[in-house]
């Protein structure tokens, strides 16, 4: 039986609440557009909440008990800043937190290949980590920046803080979550290793014909004992097809297994698992974008509400999840389909209509998460 703060199970009710104010070393008003965060988490577990500071710089909220708790905050102009970890009991009460944004310095990196070369156009991206006890706890994601003619890329406003920072370029083997400590008044050097390859061509599955400009997007990687989800929203793309439907992956490395989702304009996304440096022939087999469209009736009030952006409106909605059944579950393993279709209601009636999703099976669920209708998927679109 395993004891100690590590192992407690904390309930709803046991909270934190956490107090304070943030200010800038250069005495200017903190930026309205600063975001304060506090995370309470430990190995396997963690919970945060996003929220805005007052005019006067004030801050007071409260989270969810956990093993370890922190606050961050971050503005533009300055440099992620953030508490000391604290470790709470339930119904603690800490106040007196003083955070002071700086405008931290500008991190040098200089990115090669394994004879020292430079890779020119190289993607990077990083977040600080807090070393806890099991593990890791990401924050201050830093956003994206690419590498010169000459390898080298440059982070502004940054802290002598660990750093993961991942990093991907043509032709080269992406870097995961690299553990680095950018110094000021120093360049960083990374080293990519060369990419292996996997090949083969897209086309339609109806008559065969081509299909150029297909994007390849990594969702899954896995080699024995680690895995790596990117996520289907990701909008990094590894390859794009040619006028012939040929493509070729070169970003691979060895002893690890990809999953792929394939993307072309007036066709339904594919999903690609399971390949492996040194692939050849692979034939990716498109069909016609598919649509479920579909009516509701009965009490609408039971739907969920959701942003969506185009337009940009909050508006009824149904939540949705895509699965595959059987032996596929284990084979597209990593492939996640999910998320939200808006519902247009006219004279009592909700009308949806939802496109280009991944899965053998289609779950659609209401506001209390009780599913509201299963559609199996036959490689063809359902109407009502």
């Amino acid at each position: 039986e395993k004891h100690g703060r590590e192992y407690r199970d904390y309930k709803e009710s046991d909270r934190v609440t956490l107090s304070g104010t943030v200010s800038t070393n250069d005495g200017m008003p903190v930026p309205r557009e600063a975001s304060i965060y506090i995370k309470a988490y430990r190995s396997g577990s963690s919970r945060g909440v996003h929220f805005n500071i007052q005019k006067d710089g004030s801050f007071e909220h409260f989270v969810r008990c956990n093993e370890n708790v922190f606050v961050s905050v971050e503005a533009p102009g300055y440099a992620p800043a953030y508490s000391e970890t604290y470790h709470p009991e339930p119904n603690d009460v800490i106040d007196n937190i003083c955070i002071v944004l700086t405008e931290g310095y500008t991190a040098h990196i200089k990115v090669t290949d394994e004879q020292g070369s430079p890779i020119p156009n190289a993607i990077l991206d990083k977040h600080y980590s807090l070393e806890f006890k099991d593990g890791w706890s990401g924050y201050g994601h830093a956003g994206k920046v690419s590498a010169d003619e000459n390898g080298m890329a440059s982070f502004e406003h940054c802290l002598e803080k660990p750093t993961r920072m991942n990093v991907q370029a043509d032709g080269y083997q992406k870097i995961d979550s690299a553990l680095h400590t950018l110094k000021p008044n120093q360049t960083t050097v990374v080293t990519m290793k060369k990419g292996l390859i996997a090949s083969g061509r897209v086309v339609a599955k109806e008559n065969g014909a081509p299909i150029p400009g297909a994007q390849f997007k990594l969702v899954y990687k896995q080699r024995p004992g680690h895995s790596w989800h990117y996520g289907t929203d990701s909008k990094d793309y590894a390859c794009v097809s040619d006028a012939s439907g040929q493509f070729i992956l070169n970003t691979l490395a060895e002893d690890f297994s990809y999953t792929y989702v394939v993307e072309a304009e007036g066709y339904n996304r594919f999903a690609l698992p399971k390949l492996k440096p040194g692939d050849k022939g692979l034939k990716v087999e498109m069909l016609p974008e598919l649509c479920i469209r579909g009516t509701l009736v009965g009490d609408l009030s039971k739907l969920g509400e959701s942003y969506f952006s185009k337009p940009r409106t909050r508006s009824p909605s149904l939540s949705w999840r895509g699965d595959f059944a059987g032996d596929n579950r284990q084979q597209y393993e990593g492939v996640d389909s999910y998320g939200h279709v808006r519902v247009e209601i006219k004279d009592g009636v909700g009308h949806f209509a939802l496109s280009n999703m991944l899965g053998d099976t289609i779950q659609f669920r209401g506001r209390e998460r009780d599913p509201v209708a299963t559609v199996k998927l036959n490689g063809a679109s359902i109407e009502d």
